[in-house]
């Protein structure tokens, strides 16, 4: 019985230091709301290649039940949204991301050819995030006048909670893989991608995500995986965005666009 009750009060400590960092990273995201940055050792908690560890999911799904049917569409409230932060929990069921690299079934592609083109994005991303972490450390006057245009300041602060960002982002692009994205449902015009920032393991693209350009695809994916991290959707385009920059940093360094743009090297 002592060693039935020793192993009971093991398996339950085990479960709490397990479970503990992954609580913490999720808790507050319903809101698509700012958030600190997750240690990166987190990662390793949330993730199993390709998706949330087996081990974690009961406890996932215990702690974040899905919403019903009608509360998983897009927020009306948000008016347009291009590249989205989406409240609750995302469908389970979601379809492969294949069936809209065309636009109808007499153009569509292989799944190999899929898997090139989304493991390209992929590089082009980690490519982008590399040469900004180079320039914030590097931190010259050049560095810190881009710095300036999309987050409004050059704060010690402010380009610490940006290099800490782009080293979480980065460690989350070299996890993901095609299998990680899924088709957005139902398709709407005019949008690129979204997430469900309380489950990084998956990322909803539509069809102008594979209509853009190269960039703007490197860029969608980080754009949406500083969703995971609490960036919000305060701004879209680049007017816009350095507007936000201009008027209030707080928001614009909370701000995904202004994020991508930064990332992208937009002038």
């Amino acid at each position: 019985m002592t060693s039935l009750l020793r192993r009971l009060f093991v398996a339950v400590i085990l479960s709490i230091a397990v479970a503990a960092p992954l609580a913490g990273f999720f808790r507050g995201l319903d809101s698509c709301g700012a958030a600190p940055a997750p240690v990166v050792d987190s990662w390793d908690s949330a993730f199993e290649r390709p998706g949330i560890d087996p081990a974690i999911a009961p406890r996932l799904a215990l702690t974040f039940p899905r919403l019903d049917a009608n509360e998983q569409g897009m927020p009306a409230a948000r008016g347009v949204c291009l590249k989205c932060c989406m409240p609750g929990a995302a469908p389970r069921d979601a379809r492969p991301a294949d069936g809209l690299y065309a636009d109808s079934p007499a153009a569509k592609v292989s799944n190999a050819t899929v898997e090139r083109f989304l493991t390209k994005v992929l590089a082009d991303q980690r490519q982008l995030l590399q040469a900004k972490q180079a320039a914030l450390k590097r931190w010259d006057s050049r560095d810190r006048v881009h710095f300036a245009t999309w987050f409004g300041t050059t704060s010690p602060a402010a380009r610490q909670t940006i290099q800490k960002r782009v080293d979480t982002v980065m460690e989350l692009s070299k996890r993901y893989r095609v299998s990680n994205f899924r088709a957005a449902s139902p398709s709407k015009p005019g949008v690129f991608a979204y997430v469900y920032p309380r489950d990084p393991s998956r990322m909803f693209l539509d069809k102008e995500f594979f209509r853009a350009s190269s960039l703007d695809r490197a860029g969608t994916l980080a754009h949406e995986m500083s969703h995971f991290l609490g960036t919000e959707d305060h701004a879209y385009g680049v007017t816009k965005c350095k507007d936000l920059a201009r008027r209030s940093a707080s928001l614009a360094v909370q701000n995904a666009d202004n994020f991508e743009f930064y990332l992208e090297g937009r002038k």
